[in-house]
This record gives C-alpha cells, sequence and structure tokens, in this order.
C-alpha cells in the first residue's frame, strides 16, 4: 500500500482516504528510520501509453549523482546520508505503482515525487504537480531539456512525437552537490537535517563516480586533503563501514586518529589507528588537534541529543578551520573514492561534447 499522511489508499492517490487527507488537517510525526528516500522526476502527456511517460529518479537532499549508483537513506529526525541503489529498487517502486501515479492524477507535464521505501512498503511523502530543481541537473546530465520537453507536452505534442521515448544512461556520472552558508554565520550548528540549508548547488561530471563528486566537492568549496591525517569517530552501528573506510583510507596514505571506541574496532580488524580524546575526556582532545591544523579531513557520525550535544564543538571548530568533515558513512565513503581520483589530472568536460558522446549513443 502506498501511504498518504499514514492514511492507507490502497496504491490510488484518487481513493477516497486521499481525499479526506486533502480536506483535513493532519499532522504526521512518524519518524521513518533508514528508509531509502527516492525521488521520481516525471514528464507526462495524456496519451495513455506507457512509452509517453518518462521517468528520472535519482536522490536529491545534499548529494544527487547521476546515473543513479547511490540512492538516498534518510533518517528523519538526525540527518541522511547516501547508500549504493541498484536497479532492484527502480523495479520495486515500478511494481508498487509509482510510475502510474500521473497517469492516475491525469498531471500533464513536470511532476515530482518523492517516497520513501522501507523493507517491502514505500511511504509516499509528496507528490508535486511541478518540476523540482533537480531537473535541470538531469537535463544536463543526459542531454535533454526536459522543461522544454514538459512544455510541449502541455502544448499538446506527445512524448513520442517528440522522440523522447527512451531513457538516457550517459557512460559518464554527474553529481551535484548542495553549497551551505554556515560558514557566514558563526556558531550555527553545520549538521544536516530534514529542513532545507542549502543556498546553491554545483555539478561536477566525470568518468568515474569518484571523479564526479571531487569535482562536486571542490565546485562547493569544499578542499579534499591529499595528505595527512583523517579523524574518525561513528556511532555502533557504524562500525562495521567504518572499518572499510578506514582501511581503504589507510592504503591511500592517509594516518588515523580515532575516538576510543571506534579505535578498538578498527585495531580489531587490523587497522593502525591514533587514539584521541573526545572533548569532555580532557585535554588534548580532538578539537585542540582541529584547531592546530593536525587534522585534513573528519567523519564523524552521531545518534541521540546527548551524542549530537557533545560533538557539536568538533563541527564547530571545522568549519571555522575549514577541515573537510562529513557527518554519514555514506558521505566518507563517496570521500574516499573522490580521494582516489583527487591525487590524478583533474579534467575538465565540455558539456557539449558529453551531449554529443550521448545523442551518438
Amino acid at each position: 500500500n502506498i501511504r498518504i499522511s499514514g492514511l492507507s489508499c490502497h496504491g490510488n492517490p484518487l481513493h477516497p482516504d486521499a481525499e479526506f487527507a486533502r480536506n483535513h488537517h493532519i499532522t504526521w510525526r512518524k519518524t521513518v528510520q533508514l528508509a531509502e528516500k527516492m525521488e521520481v522526476g516525471v514528464v507526462n502527456c495524456l496519451s495513455g501509453c506507457p512509452g509517453d511517460s518518462e521517468g528520472a529518479k535519482h536522490p536529491n537532499w545534499v548529494t544527487c549523482p547521476w546515473p543513479p549508483d547511490f540512492l538516498e537513506v534518510v533518517e528523519w529526525q538526525w540527518g541522511e546520508k547516501v547508500i549504493p541503489y541498484w536497479s532492484e529498487e527502480a523495479k520495486f517502486a515500478k511494481s508498487h505503482g509509482i510510475d502510474k501515479i500521473a497517469l492516475e492524477m491525469q498531471e500533464v507535464g513536470l511532476m515530482n515525487i518523492q517516497d520513501a521505501i522501507q523493507g517491502d512498503e514505500i511511504f509516499m511523502l509528496e507528490v508535486n504537480p511541478r518540476a523540482s530543481r533537480t531537473v535541470p541537473f538531469v537535463s544536463k546530465a543526459i542531454g535533454v531539456p526536459l522543461a522544454k520537453v514538459a512544455a510541449r507536452c502541455m502544448a499538446g505534442v506527445s512524448l513520442k512525437e517528440q522522440g523522447v521515448t527512451e531513457e538516457v544512461v550517459p557512460d559518464y556520472f554527474s553529481v551535484k552537490e548542495s553549497v551551505f552558508p554556515f560558514v557566514k554565520f558563526p556558531g550555527v550548528d553545520p549538521l544536516l537535517g530534514p529542513e532545507m540549508k542549502s543556498t546553491g548547488e554545483v555539478m561536477g561530471v566525470g568518468r568515474t563516480f569518484g571523479e564526479a563528486f571531487a569535482k562536486a566537492q571542490l565546485g562547493a568549496g569544499s578542499n579534499l586533503p591529499e595528505k595527512g591525517k583523517v579523524f574518525i569517530s561513528v556511532k555502533q552501528r557504524d562500525y562495521q563501514q567504518a572499518v572499510e573506510v578506514g582501511k581503504d583510507l589507510a592504503e591511500q596514505g592517509f594516518d588515523l586518529v580515532a575516538t576510543r571506541g571506534t579505535a578498538a574496532q578498527l585495531q580489531e580488524n587490523g587497522v593502525e589507528c591514533e587514539v584521541v580524546n573526545k572533548v569532555f575526556e580532557g585535554r588534548p582532545h580532538i578539537v585542540d588537534m582541529i584547531k592546530n591544523h593536525e587534522i585534513g579531513l573528519i567523519i564523524n557520525t552521531t545518534e541521540g541529543k546527548k551524542a549530537i550535544a557533545d560533538s557539536y564543538t568538533i563541527r564547530a571548530a571545522a568549519l571555522q578551520n575549514k577541515v573537510s568533515y562529513t557527518t554519514t558513512l555514506a558521505g566518507a565513503r563517496a570521500t574516499s573514492l573522490a580521494l582516489h581520483f583527487h591525487h590524478t589530472e583533474n579534467d575538465v568536460n565540455r558539456l557539449q561534447d558529453l551531449h554529443q558522446e550521448v545523442s551518438n549513443g
């Protein structure tokens, strides 16, 4: 079932329950933990033919890659992270009627659908009869002017008549990264959550995801380190993934620094690291190392109000001293991939050349 505002609508947004939801004020505060968030951009015309609706599935929020090799996981209470995305999720969403919503609502042009996949259940978050801010990004990534295509659909020209009937998957990767204004607001906690905090976006393109992600980080003003120390401190359920990231960083020549719990897990799995105090454990502690410019990258995941409050000084120090940091393990994995590219030559790609490559097949 697709749930709208907590009401079971049996996969049909026009079900009577959905009408009730539209006509009444409903406050829905349930937290969806560890659900895969997917945003679907749809260009639709009213021909009713399956070949006349095109869905561009992509993550939104902080980092948006195309093709979708990463799908966002949303923890609505504390923030977001990204996990590997495979085609099974797309098949799952399609089998549950996601691709039929535009036809059911008889919407012409661009639509924006946001949902969360948790196990075998889909939670419908939003259905908007408009484009999202990611449409220009996807248009640049695949070389198809989706806004123009949608406008022609609204004017009565079908997708088939426009020659837009097949999915476009380029051989290169594109990553959209958000730009945040935290540095202009001293004292503001840069920890991310479900509310909008970004003030702009940049785009990176590369032959690998790591290359595209690295370029997006550079465009957003995040300086990735080429050597030095990486600080790792994660919550317990992230230990296993932290070990994998730590091994990769160590193989790239970085020295690891970790708090006691994380350090114990790294050392038990054969990853060398230096132990450092948390702030409340006494000096010298991790904030001292950040202020002394000894740390080049910070990986810090937290859970619970106390842990988030305790780690605020780390995030604030990183912001003040312009140290790259990530508050999710998915971001850490992506950064590790980007660091592989960061050591190589930085090639510049012209969009015209990339679009020509796509059009040539």
